[in-house]
């Protein structure tokens, strides 16, 4: 029983190491973070990367609950997500003026609020108004990877063969 209780507080320490993060810069421009309300409730906050400039990546339960997609989306690319927020007279004015509304959020179509556990199919879209700029699209050029066989020296040995992966931007 104490090594269960060892085993499920270390998995559980572990996760919550990657959880607030610190800020690093402009490292990744490309990843943004939103705030949106499910159901009537929120805010709510999640992070994204964008895959075009239009286009970002997230987890499926940030744009959906109980099969509802969000109510609203807002998506922003600053550090500091809360910058300027006691510079307006309310919480609407700050949004419209530093956030972005989202035009839409897509759940994949398998995703089904973790009831499939473990494989919870947990992906979503969030599709924007507007492109955003090139200072946060210049380094996420989505790549397609496949695995290919290669006879050259130094490439790892699997099952007797030579793989190597392979990927091209699209």
């Amino acid at each position: 029983m104490i090594l269960v209780a060892l085993l499920l507080f270390g998995a559980v320490g572990y996760v919550g190491a990657i959880t607030f993060g610190e800020p690093d810069g402009d490292n990744h421009p490309h990843v943004g973070t939103l705030l949106f309300v499910q159901n009537g409730v929120g805010f709510f906050s999640c992070t994204g990367t964008l895959l075009s400039p239009k286009v970002m990546l997230t987890a499926g339960h940030c744009t959906e609950e109980f099969g509802n997609t969000n109510d609203i989306t807002y998506v922003r690319f600053d550090e500091d997500t809360f910058e300027g927020i006691g510079d307006f007279a309310t919480l609407q004015d700050w949004l419209d003026d530093s956030w972005m509304l989202a035009k839409k959020v897509i759940p994949h179509p398998q995703y089904d609020d973790f009831s499939a556990f473990p494989q919870t199919i947990d992906v979503g879209l969030v599709i924007l108004r507007k492109p955003v700029s090139a200072k946060h699209t210049g380094c996420c050029r989505p790549k397609v990877c496949w695995r290919t066989y290669s006879r050259k020296q130094g490439i790892p040995q699997i099952g007797g063969r030579r793989w190597a992966m392979e990927c091209r931007a699209f």
